[in-house]
């Protein structure tokens, strides 16, 4: 576990090396702060999703995109039943950020996730 005195929490490093845990929190916690920086358009994204202007899955892999901890995202997982599940609406990933509101970094990543597969579909069928 890494602390740092003007953080609150703590980042559960999986990590055995004292120097590579405090990299891996270091990183974590840029990525977090670039991610904040966001923060209007996520809420934005998942007040759409709740009112199904937007739709798109969040899938496991955009979990261990995230900048969260790999043994909280699976305390968590654990906690509300889901530690099987490897995807799910847009829809629920926002209803769950009102109980966790640690939810909007993986909304995030499933956001940037799927921003680039439409755009990369959408050059695929420009004409040559």
């Amino acid at each position: 576990m890494v602390f740092t005195p003007t953080k609150e929490c703590g980042y559960h490093a999986s990590c055995s090396d004292p120097f590579e845990a405090m990299e891996r929190a270091k990183a974590s916690w840029a990525e977090r702060r670039a991610v904040r920086q966001e923060w209007d358009i996520v809420k934005s994204t998942a007040r759409d999703l709740l009112t199904a202007r937007q739709r798109f899955d969040v899938r496991i892999e955009d979990l261990v995109a995230s900048p969260l901890c790999s043994l909280g995202i699976e305390g968590f997982r654990c906690a509300i039943g889901m530690q099987r599940v490897t995807r799910i609406p847009g829809w629920l990933a926002a209803l769950l950020m009102k109980v966790e509101p640690q939810m909007v970094f993986v909304i995030h990543a499933a956001m940037k996730r799927h921003t680039a597969t439409r755009e990369l579909a959408q050059g695929a069928q420009l004409p040559a």
